[in-house]
């Protein structure tokens, strides 16, 4: 909240598998936690993840688009986008 109320437009969310990246951070269940307390806000979720066509619908249904009309946009690594899924739908 602090973010958005010195003027920050969205949020970056890096969502890591620990298989892309040796990292793991949040999922779903945290991004529908902070979607909770900023309903308004749009979520930039960058997709650090080893098959992101996984992630996105578990994303997506973590409410990450919001009920007020937020926003959301997906950031995929190219070297992780087979032609094999919603990648390239999204």
């Amino acid at each position: 909240k602090k973010a958005l109320a010195a003027g920050a437009k969205y949020l970056h969310l890096d969502v890591m598998d620990g298989h892309f990246v040796p990292t793991i951070s949040f999922g779903p269940y945290v991004i529908q936690c902070l979607r909770n307390h900023v309903p308004d806000c749009h979520f930039d979720c960058h997709m650090m993840t080893s098959e992101p066509e996984k992630w996105v619908e578990a994303v997506a249904k973590a409410k990450a688009t919001g009920d007020k009309g937020s926003q959301i946009s997906y950031t995929f690594h190219y070297e992780a986008t087979e032609p094999r899924g919603i990648t390239q739908e999204v």
